[in-house]
């Protein structure tokens, strides 16, 4: 493919928004990708995993969710990755790249979208040769079609775009390469690739949507035929979700590709772009969930039986099955994600000296998930608190009490909590000002220290980390200290040492965790000035962000037996294989 461009390089203008409201999309879209993505890989776990799942509709959605992951991906990570290093150029070839993959994935999702509507036909309208007319055969030679259809579409409108000769601006005014404003920047004759591009849109776009329209008319007909009220409602039941995401899907592409490629404004299709691009993909998997009552129905179980967690750690020791050592599974990867946060960065910063700025945008990344690691382990140990309390004062109704959903609660509030410390703490840093080259004191963007650095606008901040960290703080520790009242007085009135030291023997892990982490955080957020000094508040936030994360697992280690025993027969297992 000869390319006749005299650029080498384009410039992705995103959005041309203030810098608060760039910060604020930026976190917005990064949430949305981790949820896109994990919510649509537990699609695909949950379809490969449960028997009554295996069935053609749900072999189409594992496809369209494979799809889903790739299609978010070939855009938000470089936009994302752009922002946050504060270099939005493009090359040319990376351009079209990312160009032929979104058209691709975007063609496949429209055929794929006309083969589950083919199916949910057959299903409805002829359901008693649906099982021999939708073999595994047929079912993966039109998933094969789908990919094989869009990519090929893809790779002639790419083709024809390439060929074009782009001689400036060098601004693509979009945050990813997409037909329309690529086309705008070309300063050649363009109306073949135009045209081509025009039609093989209609193309890719009406003929699924005409077999769409043709296998719901069937359906809706077939549906209104039948007698019973609960016959229809069961059959409109399992096309419901596939018929509420064509309407968005097409509805919005519809909008954007066929039309010709000159209409303006950019800003209304920079918008409708981010909702086919970017909120599509991630409300398909929940339009799935919540509208359709197998997939409900197989998810149900998987959380209330055994989840992907409770299966590794199952597998590792069947004795390991109580829920205080589910929550203390949690506790651990909180504090992986804890360290993760801060060391990986200092140790860059450590070893290659010219590495140690740091983008705003990363910066505020960086504090999001401190805010959140730290938030969330707070009410992580409350939660651990309330289980030994129930543990030791209520024994006779503990397994009861502390039933697998009612720990699944407490650790999704847990998280819940710490993702509302952390937003609530991170948004009004955004409109904090910085002047010039800033220095934070600081081996982390913690928010105290970025708070000194800055010169003006911190008040808003500094009444909102202080208002959080009591509410938070206070409520947390107050139902730990709770906990451990009740703990202690029912310990006491235990007759035989024996029992006193095996009650405490339960409790002292938990309880020496509690105090290295309230002890360091307490003095660090509520010491007056006078006693401030750099390397005393560097020294503490290493204690509670990197040395804590590291001392629980060998806090629990050495002191808890039933630990120190699954360990030593994973070790023994070892020796033996």
């Amino acid at each position: 493919m000869k390319n006749q461009t005299a650029m080498n390089e384009f410039i992705l203008l995103g959005f041309s928004y203030g810098l608060q409201v760039q910060n604020l999309l930026y976190l917005v879209f990064l949430v949305i990708y981790l949820l896109t993505v994990t919510e649509n890989a537990i699609i695909i776990f949950v379809v490969k995993r449960s028997h009554h799942l295996q069935k053609p509709m749900y072999y189409f959605l594992g496809n369209l969710s494979f799809l889903e992951i790739w299609y978010v991906s070939v855009t938000l990570p470089r936009f994302l990755f752009g922002f946050w290093s504060q270099n939005m150029t493009i090359s040319f070839s990376s351009c079209m790249t990312q160009l032929y993959f979104f058209i691709a994935l975007m063609c496949t999702e429209c055929v794929l979208l006309a083969v589950m509507a083919y199916d949910r036909y057959l299903a409805v309208c002829h359901p008693l040769r649906y099982p021999a007319i939708m073999t595994d055969k047929l079912c993966f030679r039109l998933s094969i079609l789908s990919w094989a259809g869009g990519f090929s579409v893809s790779l002639v409108k790419v083709s024809f775009i390439s060929h074009l000769t782009f001689c400036g601006p060098q601004v693509i005014n979009h945050f990813f390469c997409d037909i329309s404003p690529v086309l705008n920047l070309s300063c050649t004759d363009m109306s073949l690739a135009e045209t081509v591009d025009f039609l093989l849109a209609l193309v890719i776009l009406l003929i699924p949507l005409l077999i769409i329209v043709f296998s719901y008319s069937c359906i809706l007909s077939t549906i209104l035929g039948m007698p019973s009220a609960q016959g229809r409602r069961k059959a409109f039941s399992t096309c419901t979700s596939h018929f509420t995401v064509v309407i968005i899907f097409f509805s919005a592409t519809l909008f954007i590709y066929a039309r010709p490629r000159r209409i303006h404004p950019f800003n209304l299709n920079k918008i409708v772009s981010v909702f086919y691009a970017i909120f599509t993909p991630a409300l398909n998997p929940l339009i799935y969930c919540l509208r359709n009552e197998e997939v409900k129905e197989i998810l149900r179980k998987i959380i209330d039986t055994r989840n992907v967690v409770i299966m590794m750690v199952i597998r590792t020791d069947l004795h390991l099955q109580s829920p205080m050592y589910f929550f203390l599974f949690h506790l651990a990867f909180i504090d992986i994600c804890y360290a993760t946060a801060v060391l990986p960065k200092m140790l860059v910063n450590f070893l290659v000296k010219d590495s140690i700025t740091i983008a705003i945008n990363a910066c505020m990344t960086q504090m999001f998930f401190i805010f959140l690691s730290a938030g969330c382990e707070v009410f992580m140990l409350s939660v651990m608190a309330y289980d030994r309390y129930v543990a030791t004062c209520n024994p006779l109704t503990y397994q009861e009490a502390m039933s697998k959903h009612f720990c699944y609660q407490l650790v999704g509030s847990a998280w819940a909590m710490g993702l509302l410390y952390s937003v609530l703490n991170t948004i009004p840093v955004l409109n904090i000002q910085f002047c010039g080259h800033t220095e934070i004191k600081h081996f982390s963007c913690e928010l105290p220290p970025l708070l000194s650095a800055a010169c003006g606008g911190t008040f808003l901040s500094k009444l909102i980390l202080l208002s959080s960290a009591v509410i938070f703080g206070s409520s947390s520790f107050l139902l730990t200290l709770i906990s451990y009242i009740y703990i202690i007085t029912t310990v006491m009135k235990i007759q035989s040492a024996e029992g006193r030291h095996k009650a405490f023997s339960t409790c002292s892990s938990h309880f020496i965790v509690m105090g290295l982490l309230y002890i360091t955080a307490l003095f660090q957020y509520t010491k007056s000035k006078s006693v401030s000094s750099i390397i005393l508040d560097q020294v503490l936030s290493t204690q509670y962000s990197i040395l804590t994360p590291m001392l629980n697992p060998v806090i629990y280690s050495l002191k808890n037996k039933d630990v120190k025993t699954a360990l030593g027969r994973i070790l023994k297992k070892l020796q033996f294989m």
